[in-house]
């Protein structure tokens, strides 16, 4: 494998660049709609996909405020792998193996003339750039997709390089994991229901563990809460995670995602704002609806970082109408009636969520939009009126109708307009 994609790397150095950029394969075209980050594609992604040449297949979307990726392919050893550096005891030392399947995109910022630098490396995709920096969304099955993101990454040009040599490096904030890793060599935490119950995953606190899996993506997998390693009390065979997840904060965590392994075939949900904040706009892609954008994919199949199977072509994205896709109908005038994702998701302590109300021939509609729990029961009545033809907007602030807190979860949203209605999920995260 090492020596096929060490092959592959001379065959984007010499054939695909042309003219000092990448030849681009295909444009993937943004339609009008929200989908809901749960790691199924379901019904409702309905733009027209496209194939990059390593076997993603790849649907974009927006609204008025995100942007949404959803990326799907064959786990070539038809494993989920979600296991990187997982600590082994053999009864008298303990060693790490393993790692994680991982899916990786490259953003052209495109600030500088054309052809100023080229930011060309082994470990992300490959990408041409104008200026030599480029944005990385970097999912990682193990390292971010149990708390819902993918770690928010750039890299700058090889030679333009950060001191101690650094190209790739992360957002301002903090990231998903940290190292599980003591000089002895052993692990330098374990589950608090350790020795030997063989925790897939450690978190780092309390409130760590009510944030792990907000899409309900990591069902099969056992999580504890990390304590302080204690050299006592273990067999041979028993196994400790080799990273510890946290709650990422700032730039780093402007990606939310979720990845969903089932019958052999990933799918990942990405969305992220359209523009970031100001102090970003030299590390983060910012989206324009009328503006075209230049992206590369690479994935891994339970490998390490050269391992990568990286697309050898640049890609385009381009923004449909509003008129395409299930969102709405043409500017400020609703199609039939929707229901948009809330912003922002997850939340603390308020969120907002949009909705287009139907013509129906009278001038208004009975609109009830209402919040459940996932057993069911009725949490919160938002809205329950008449109301006008239009885009309209209602905020929750994580109470129910007694004006109670509401404790982190998981929500169901409904949009009921006479007998039809809409339900998608929310986050509620304290």
């Amino acid at each position: 494998m090492k020596m096929a994609l060490k092959s592959l790397s001379m065959i984007v150095l010499f054939v695909v660049l042309q003219g000092g950029r990448y030849l681009s394969s295909g444009t993937l075209t943004a339609v009008y709609e929200t989908p809901v980050l749960d790691g199924v594609e379901g019904g409702d992604w309905s733009g027209d996909p496209m194939n990059t040449a390593n076997g993603v297949t790849l649907k974009a979307a927006y609204d008025d405020n995100n942007f949404y990726l959803l990326a799907r392919w064959n786990d070539l050893t038809t494993s989920e792998s979600v296991y990187k550096n997982m600590w082994t005891f053999d009864g008298q030392s303990w060693t790490q193996s393993g790692d994680e399947d991982r899916i990786a995109l490259m953003w052209d910022l495109g600030t500088a003339p054309e052809g100023a630098q080229c930011a060309f490396m082994c470990h992300p995709p490959r990408m041409y750039t104008s200026d030599g920096t480029v944005d990385l969304w970097h999912w990682k099955a193990h390292r971010s997709n149990p708390m819902g993101y993918s770690d928010d990454q750039y890299v700058i040009a090889i030679q333009d390089t950060a001191a101690g040599g650094e190209t790739r490096l992360g957002d301002g904030g903090n990231n998903t994991y940290d190292d599980n890793y003591n000089s002895d060599p052993n692990p330098l935490s374990q589950a608090q229901s350790d020795p030997n119950a063989d925790i897939h995953f450690l978190v780092r606190d309390n409130a760590t563990l009510t944030a792990f899996d907000p899409y309900g993506v990591m069902a099969a997998h056992s999580v504890d809460v990390a304590i302080g390693w204690v050299d006592a009390g273990w067999i041979a065979g028993s196994t400790v995670a080799g990273y510890v997840l946290e709650i990422p904060d700032g730039s780093r965590a402007d990606i939310l995602t979720a990845g969903m392994y089932q019958n052999g075939v990933w799918t990942v949900e990405f969305a992220r704002s359209l523009s970031t904040t100001p102090g970003d706009s030299a590390k983060d892609v910012q989206f324009d609806p009328a503006n075209t954008y230049h992206f590369s994919v690479a994935i891994w199949d339970n490998e390490g970082d050269e391992n990568h199977i990286p697309d050898p072509t640049e890609h385009e994205l381009v923004f449909g109408p509003t008129g395409i896709g299930t969102g709405r109908g043409g500017p400020g005038f609703p199609l039939g009636f929707s229901l948009s994702q809330n912003y922002p998701n997850p939340f603390n302590p308020s969120t907002t969520i949009r909705y287009s109300v139907p013509e129906n021939g009278s001038g208004s509609s009975p609109i009830r939009l209402e919040i459940f729990d996932l057993h069911g029961r009725l949490i919160r009545t938002l809205v329950d009126i008449n109301q006008t033809v239009g885009n309209h907007a209602a905020r929750w602030d994580g109470r129910d109708d007694r004006g109670l807190n509401l404790p982190s979860g998981i929500y169901l949203y409904r949009l009921r307009v006479n007998e039809v209605s809409i339900e998608k999920k929310m986050t509620l995260l304290k």
